[in-house]
């Protein structure tokens, strides 16, 4: 059979059944279609993670009271249950941490931001202790970061992202610039460099007070995470992770044979967690996709 009679054939044979063609073609479409947003949303958010990660040091590694990554309903509660992370949690594994190069503490809510009649929408409001800049990578392009001084004193000054300047304070320095957070003023001491916008998002949307002066305002009931930055190699990860588990379970007085009620991670366990994430993503839509 010569090839254009083979085609003619066929094309014959779909239009005696326009509709089967028509439904067949629409499930090729949409097969197609599915590959290609998994493979986007999953080199989107592969592309989202790293960035994160990047921002924190490999020898780096946090203590929070709940996982970053919750998978059901009764973990959640479980963590609900366990006592926050204080201040103080922080300040003793500063001080008794040998292993621990640097020690920094954060927290942090979403508001509006105010300045000469402009606002900014879902700011995020950090507290941050005065090595936290460095512990999050965050280099200061312009004025200078939190001091020692700023955290003991509870003083009023702020670091901003460059959302903050660009949309609020228009032209002109920024420094020595007033903005209202939640109706109380800050001097602006300095700003962040630019992070710009993963997944669409902007990482610039922030305003960072000192941690002391952010309780103050904000109330003593939200939960401290803790970063700490080992000293030296990957060995030395292990130790100082192993010299903050103990400070926390001696202090929240966790008996031996009950499991940590506050949790430990580093780079590694996020790369570990978004692997399984997106595995089951990527298998699930899939899956929806060949039905």
């Amino acid at each position: 059979m010569l090839f254009s009679e083979a085609v003619k054939l066929a094309l014959q044979s779909l239009w005696a059944n326009k509709m089967r063609t028509v439904l067949t073609l629409i499930g090729v479409v949409m097969a197609v279609a599915s590959i290609i947003m998994v493979v986007t949303l999953v080199n989107g958010a592969n592309k989202y993670v790293s960035t994160k990660l990047s921002g924190y040091g490999a020898d780096v590694f946090t203590v929070n009271r709940m996982s970053s990554v919750i998978f059901n309903a009764d973990d959640y509660f479980r963590y609900q249950k366990r006592k926050i992370l204080r201040f103080e949690d922080y300040q003793a594994i500063r001080d008794n941490c040998t292993e621990c190069g640097e020690v920094g503490a954060m927290l942090n809510r979403y508001t509006n931001v105010v300045s000469n009649g402009h606002s900014s929408n879902n700011s995020g409001v950090r507290g941050y202790t005065w090595t936290m800049l460095g512990l999050n990578n965050i280099d200061i392009a312009l004025g200078r970061g939190f001091t020692q001084a700023d955290e003991d004193h509870g003083t009023h000054d702020a670091i901003v992202g460059y959302d903050i300047v660009d949309n609020l304070l228009g032209d002109g320095d920024p420094i020595g610039k007033e903005i209202r957070v939640d109706g109380i003023p800050y001097t602006i001491v300095g700003v962040g460099d630019r992070q710009g916008k993963t997944l669409g998002q902007s990482q610039d949307n922030w305003v960072a007070v000192p941690i002391t002066t952010y309780q103050q305002t904000y109330g003593y009931n939200d939960s401290v995470d803790i970063y700490a930055r080992a000293n030296g190699n990957a060995a030395a990860m292990e130790r100082a992770k192993d010299e903050v588990r103990v400070l926390m379970r001696t202090r929240r007085h966790d008996a031996p044979d009950q499991a940590d009620d506050f949790e430990i991670e580093t780079n590694d366990t996020f790369l570990d967690i978004w692997k399984q994430i997106s595995s089951i993503f990527a298998t699930v839509v899939l899956g929806l996709a060949s039905i």
